[in-house]
């Protein structure tokens, strides 16, 4: 002990925590029921369940009720060991705190001692006991020598990479946001035929094109496409990703603290409660999900974590993953927690400026890459969408690329379309940490290595462009050109690659020939191009050059008529709660789900030309089918309630005047005195008001669902 330093930190093991109340069996009965259903990875011997604080052993508590002390207290003995801490577990609370921080929980094996970190036992158990990172790389290795070496790599746009957020929202019933449906999201849940036949080429990336002409289901008008297919001769085996300097920013704002399957804010405006402790917060899936994320760097890469509310803070500095103690930084991002306003700008500057000191690395050799993991609902510092996507696109001309992965069911979409077709970028949807881990097995190396950046796409011949599906950048594409800001690789299986194709229907009467000619910037900074010579299809309908563009086209209608869904809905919802909580641009309220009658029939005739399609091609189109279905036979609740219509009507004044009083209330009844208002409040309107602290009528959420409903 006299070793030790006055100032300096140290990391006790084998220490006992005291408390004199304290249960171990009692206080953490799933972790122990958890070891006891489990064997130890390492050997097959018990494994038992060992708390950051211990339960006491008699004697120490009799002697310390004889001593008279009280309280939480450490008990070093001749077992416990000392380690003062160096710079390999670089974090940095956000918020400064007296009290030392709680020991980690673990699993520990009864016999060889394996010590598991409580959020790591899943993946030791599926890992073998090995260390998490010399797995990943084990791992790595082993799919690599597995692969089929003639199998080659496509590519995939930038953007959404999943329309997760548009399914879970009509699952649960809410009305999805205008730009929670993109085709480049959808495309990317599919594998496609790219009508690849160019067995002469041999680069990094090049197009390949398919024809069609087709009549459309609704309209029954004649419709010409084209698909231009992505490309790549690298192979599995050659494809390695580069050198990574990642920056995580963790939004750790009030609204990441709520319910991951519901909206901070109600119908009205009004702030939800998280309804109880044991439900899954968004903030448990986004530290879940970063800790996951971090297995999969390897020793040379650089890892720095920005967390961020109201302002921004550096919990731990850009360095080396190999010089850092990892369990202790993934056990630190565990023990985060959500509170305060949502200043995204501060958290993308602050890590912008950590990466500054590499921005002119070798861009063929290391990526430098910010993962924003952020519900998108910023409402303090600078809000405006053109200052947030500018210092996002100033970032990437500084060769910073970023990844936004959207938490909760009320990520604000419109936000993340705007932010996801900048150069480099891309933009997943959590449906839960689970599913997130899953995805980071898969395609983490695709995730933050874009190969290609700027295609260009012009049609030389007399046909124009009507319409762009499978692409961020649709916007940015008229008249004979179509843009593309970003590709990645992409997984190809039995020559069809996921979201590998960009689908562009023509103009009515497309030139009889026409030439493509494709421009592009690989990722060395060399600019390529490529020119072919088409001819649209000339068959009458229906006819399909590949399976792919008539995949294509059938997504590509379903989404177009799910969009027009959500614009005419959105569109004629003019509503403005009188009195909702006031909350930035992009903070969501919930919406209920609602389907018109005649997008039911439409609805139906898509159903029915994709089932057919699905038969065809693809079984997996059949999620759409099921989804339409769930939209067909909707019907929106209606909340039970046993009121008068006269109580109905008072209702809707309480909640329009909101706050009121007794005597403005009686005013809007025609009742002569608030002593009438507050007698019928208590016998007609119970449970559907109460009381601020200035002593102001409110409606409860209950009375803002109901009456919203009767609107």
């Amino acid at each position: 002990m006299n070793s030790l330093a006055i100032g300096e930190t140290y990391r006790i093991e084998h220490g006992l925590g005291i408390n004199p109340d304290f249960n171990a069996q009692d206080a953490f009965p799933d972790q122990f029921e958890q070891a006891a259903s489990h064997d130890c990875p390492e050997c097959g011997s018990d494994l038992t369940f060992e708390p950051g604080v211990e339960s006491l052993p008699n004697a120490v508590s009799s002697a310390l009720t004889q001593q008279g002390h009280k309280g939480l207290h450490l008990v070093i003995t001749e077992e416990s060991a000392l380690h003062q801490l160096t710079d390999t577990d670089d974090w940095r609370p956000f918020r400064e705190s007296k009290s030392p921080r709680t020991p980690q929980h673990h699993y520990r094996c009864t016999d060889c001692s394996l010590s598991i970190p409580e959020g790591e036992l899943d993946r030791y158990l599926a890992h073998g006991g090995r260390p998490v990172e010399n797995y990943a790389d084990e791992a790595a290795m082993l799919e690599s020598s597995m692969a089929d070496t003639s199998e080659s790599l496509g590519m995939a746009t930038g953007g959404a990479k999943d329309i997760d957020n548009f399914r879970d929202n009509i699952s649960e019933g809410y009305l999805p946001g205008d730009d929670a449906l993109t085709t480049e999201g959808l495309f990317y849940d599919y594998y496609f035929d790219t009508g690849d036949d160019r067995d002469d080429k041999n680069s990094l990336f090049y197009p390949s094109y398919s024809t069609a002409v087709t009549n459309h289901p609704l309209t029954d008008r004649t419709e010409h496409y084209l698909t231009v297919g992505l490309n790549s001769t690298i192979s599995v085996e050659e494809f390695e990703r580069r050198q990574i300097n990642l920056v995580a920013v963790l939004d750790v704002s009030g609204s990441m603290g709520s319910q991951f399957d519901q909206y901070y804010y109600d119908e009205s405006g009004q702030r939800r409660s998280v309804d109880s402790a044991s439900s899954t917060t968004k903030m448990a899936a986004a530290t879940d999900s970063l800790a996951a994320l971090t297995t999969h760097l390897e020793a040379d890469d650089r890892l720095g974590v920005v967390l961020y509310n109201s302002q921004a803070h550096i919990a731990k500095p850009l360095s080396l993953v190999g010089e850092t103690d990892m369990d202790a930084i993934r056990g630190h991002i565990r023990d985060v927690t959500a509170g305060g306003g949502t200043n995204m700008s501060a958290g993308l500057e602050t890590a912008i400026d950590l990466l500054a000191d590499h921005e002119d690395a070798d861009a063929t050799q290391i990526e430098n890459r910010i993962v924003f993991l952020t519900d998108m609902m910023p409402n303090t510092g600078a809000t405006g969408s053109n200052t947030i996507t500018d210092t996002v696109a100033d970032a990437a001309t500084r060769g910073i690329h970023t990844t936004f992965i959207g938490m909760g069911l009320d990520e604000n979409p419109d936000l993340a379309d705007s932010l996801s077709k900048i150069r480099g970028a891309n933009h997943y949807f959590v449906h839960s940490a689970t599913e997130f881990k899953q995805r980071l097995d898969d395609e983490f190396e695709y995730m933050v290595t874009p190969l290609v950046f700027d295609l260009q796409l012009e049609l030389d011949g007399d046909g124009e462009i009507d319409a762009i599906y499978g692409s961020p950048n649709s916007d940015r594409s008229t008249g004979k050109i179509m843009s593309v800001s970003t590709l990645f690789p992409s997984p190809t299986t039995d020559g069809e690659t996921r979201g590998g194709v960009i689908l562009l229907r023509l103009d009515d009467s497309p030139s009889e020939s026409m030439d493509l000619v494709a421009s592009w910037e690989e990722i060395d900074g060399t600019i390529e191009s490529d020119r072919v010579h088409i001819s649209p299809a000339a068959e009458s309908p229906e006819h399909f050059e590949t399976s792919g563009i008539k995949k294509a086209v059938c997504l590509a209608r379903y989404a177009s008529t799910l969009q027009d869904w959500l614009t005419a809905v959105r569109g004629n919802d003019d509503w403005t709660p009188m009195n909702g909580q006031q909350h930035g641009q992009w903070e969501r309220d919930s919406d209920q789900l609602r389907v018109p009658e005649q997008y039911q029939e439409k609805f139906r005739t898509i159903q029915t030309y994709i089932d057919e399609t699905a038969d065809d091609i693809d079984d997996a189109l059949q999620q759409e089918v099921s989804l339409l279905d769930t939209l067909i036979e909707y019907q929106r609740p209606r909340p039970d309630h046993d009121l008068s219509d006269q109580a109905l009507d008072r209702l809707g004044d309480l909640v329009e005047l909101e706050p009121t009083s007794n005597g403005e209330l009686a005013e809007a009844w025609g009742v002569k005195t608030g002593t009438e208002v507050h007698a019928y409040l208590e016998s007609e309107l119970e449970g559907y008001y109460r009381r601020d602290k200035n002593h102001m009528l409110r409606p409860t959420e209950k009375a803002m669902e109901l009456t919203q409903t009767q609107l």
